[in-house]
């Protein structure tokens, strides 16, 4: 198969195992569980009446109940071509501003895997909405689940050059393909599932790999498509939510659940965000109307807020991975802070002098981290590394382009990080 696990995941496993069991089996006594649920839409009702009509004019509630039932083709050739197309979205619970919504749960095609020892192996690719990515996440922690609802979209969305390539990562090569990738604001619809799901998400044991119901190679592949969408679209979705306070409790399921690799890219993606509020704030001080640049610096605020929240729920969670994960790589980490940045939409006044001082306060954040020897003191040492840096900014000319940060904005800036250690 193409799960592949390397030495230091199963020996940082088996170091974990102690400290989370008791925790994980705890809180799954407190979800009743309802496994092998169908997806979304599979329910069957009776056809015959809708199969007798003869002259089709139905409504709107019905046209979709028919979608999920037989399919939009199926449905737009019953209506001669005029069925409404895509009209009946499903609502999501994250704030949506103007930005186009992905429609009910649509297949894309699949992945045929020809291996070269096993048979030949299918891997559907959907897309669909934050509630409905949602409902399939409360029941996501086996092998044949992943397979059929999840596999083929976490490949496409790390490495959508899988389709040109026409073969995995690791040689098997594909005997059919998906029609093409899933888009930007898909993959949003599903990270934003991620993070509010809350006490129903339900993904592998962190210690599948030993579970005979839970266990499989294939949770090192679920973690690792997990931990790069968390990294890339983390942020955008801390930022989108603007001035509403983030769902504690949906972080805090996303950091026990997704593992050790999510919990770290939950933190570089946070912290990221909360540096980016810096841009964030001074380009909303250059808003000419007084309501609207009201607006945009609480937007600013409210981001590093939230910011801070998501990494002090991480790292309450993270704290025996960091532990074991000695020390983090400067190389990596500007890296990281580069493509962070870009990702979170809006700004853009601050100068590459003022970016890069910011980005070293990024740096150290994690570089010292592991000296930090709990929770409380690594909220701390970031809080005081956020501290640092913002002041730096302060009054200087060069900082940002049209606009000087004066004390009392960066005071401002500040005490959205700092409610974090609270």
């Amino acid at each position: 198969m193409f799960y592949v696990g390397t030495v230091a995941r199963y020996a940082q496993a088996v170091s974990d195992r102690k400290v989370k069991m008791g925790h994980q089996h705890q809180r799954k006594s407190e979800v009743e569980r309802n496994r092998k649920r169908p997806p979304p839409g599979s329910d069957r009702e009776d056809l015959s009446n809708l199969a007798r009509t003869t002259a089709p004019s139905f409504s709107p509630s019905t046209i979709l109940k028919l979608q999920r039932m037989i399919g939009n083709q199926a449905v737009q050739r019953l209506l001669g071509s005029k069925a409404p197309k895509q009209q009946y979205a499903a609502e999501t619970s994250a704030p949506t501003s103007g930005t186009p919504q992905v429609q009910r749960f649509t297949s894309l095609g699949q992945f045929e895997v020809k291996y070269r020892i096993y048979d030949s192996k299918v891997f559907p690719l959907k897309v669909g909405t934050t509630d409905e990515w949602k409902k399939l996440l409360e029941d996501m922690d086996e092998e044949d689940e992943y397979t059929q609802h999840l596999a083929a979209f976490l490949w496409l969305s790390r490495d959508p050059m899988l389709l040109k390539k026409g073969h995995h990562r690791l040689g098997d090569k594909f005997l059919q393909m998906p029609s093409r990738a899933p888009t930007d604001e898909e993959k949003m619809a599903f990270v934003r599932a991620l993070y509010t799901t809350g006490k129903k998400l339900d993904l592998p044991d962190e210690f599948g790999i030993f579970d005979s119901d839970e266990g499989g190679l294939y949770v090192f592949d679920l973690r690792a498509g997990l931990a790069a969408l968390v990294r890339e679209y983390g942020g955008r979705v801390i930022a989108e939510f603007g001035n509403r306070a983030f769902d504690r409790t949906g972080v805090t399921e996303l950091a026990n659940e997704g593992g050790a690799e999510t919990r770290s890219a939950m933190l570089e993606s946070a912290m990221a965000t909360a540096y980016k509020g810096v841009d964030l704030y001074a380009t909303a001080l250059t808003v000419l109307d007084d309501r609207q640049r009201g607006i945009e610096k609480m937007h600013a605020s409210e981001t590093i807020r939230n910011a801070g929240r998501v990494i002090k729920v991480t790292l309450q969670e993270h704290d025996s991975a960091f532990k074991a994960r000695q020390e983090w790589q400067a190389s990596w980490l500007g890296r990281v802070f580069d493509q962070l940045w870009e990702l979170v939409p809006g700004g853009g006044l601050i100068t590459g002098t003022a970016k890069s001082l910011l980005a070293s306060g990024f740096k150290k954040s994690f570089t010292e981290l592991p000296s930090a020897g709990n929770p409380s003191a690594q909220i701390g040492l970031m809080s005081d590394q956020f501290v640092n840096h913002v002041n730096q900014l302060v009054e200087k000319e060069d900082a940002f382009t049209g606009v000087i940060l004066s004390a009392n904005d960066a005071n401002a800036i500040i005490n959205g990080f700092e409610a974090s250690r609270d």
